[in-house]
């Protein structure tokens, strides 16, 4: 058995680059400052997405990010990334040597150099100072609702809707919509429509 699962993950390093040289940090906020739809523009840096149409043409996210970060497209996307992915990461199982491997030399010196003695002693003290370096223990706390409709409530009751993620459901904003043909979309509502085309193999006779 191996003692370290490592994984592995691609990312779009040109356009990284390119909102780091703008003064920003890829997230909601940013997106959000400039009227990006995050979750299509993380799909571009995760290279799960192409940013070119079936037609060919550039989607309407990677234009607008062509725009906002003043880049050609040639600039933000090489031949070869065109094509998406269809996952950008991996895992895989690793001796603490081939860990070793991929770390640069400071990170690896810990690693090997921090005993048991040393990670049991942080597990009763914020942080313990070694010869090797500093072992600082920090708590990583998150959030999972376990009955939405009171939270749904209270979200009300408080006009607390910064705690939700601002994404749209669209299997159920489509449902929605359905019986409201003659509406049209809410207000700060746009719709985004794309052809998708699927080629299957001829089954055998």
């Amino acid at each position: 058995m191996y003692d370290y699962k490592v994984t592995i993950k691609v990312r779009n390093n040109r356009i990284l680059e390119a909102i780091k040289e703008a003064g920003g940090e890829p997230g909601h906020k940013w997106c959000a400052a400039n009227n990006l739809n995050y979750g299509y523009v993380n799909n571009l840096i995760k290279m799960t997405d192409s940013p070119l149409l079936r037609s060919g043409a550039l989607s309407l996210t990677a234009e607008k990010l062509c725009d906002v970060l003043g880049k050609l497209p040639e600039e933000l996307w090489s031949n070869d990334q065109i094509r998406p992915l269809e996952k950008n990461f991996t895992e895989l199982d690793m001796t603490q040597e081939q860990v070793m491997a991929l770390l640069p030399n400071e990170e690896t010196t810990y690693i090997q150099d921090f005993d048991k003695k040393d990670l049991e002693e942080v597990m009763n003290a914020e942080s313990v100072r070694t010869n090797s370096g500093t072992i600082t223990k920090t708590i990583k706390e998150q959030f999972s609702c376990t009955n939405w409709d009171e939270f749904k409530s209270y979200i009300i009751e408080h006009n607390a809707l910064e705690l939700l993620q601002q994404r749209i459901h669209n299997g159920n904003f489509k449902e929605h919509m359905t019986s409201r043909e003659g509406e049209g979309l809410p207000p700060g509502i746009n719709s985004i429509r794309e052809y998708s085309v699927v080629v299957r193999k001829p089954t055998s006779k």
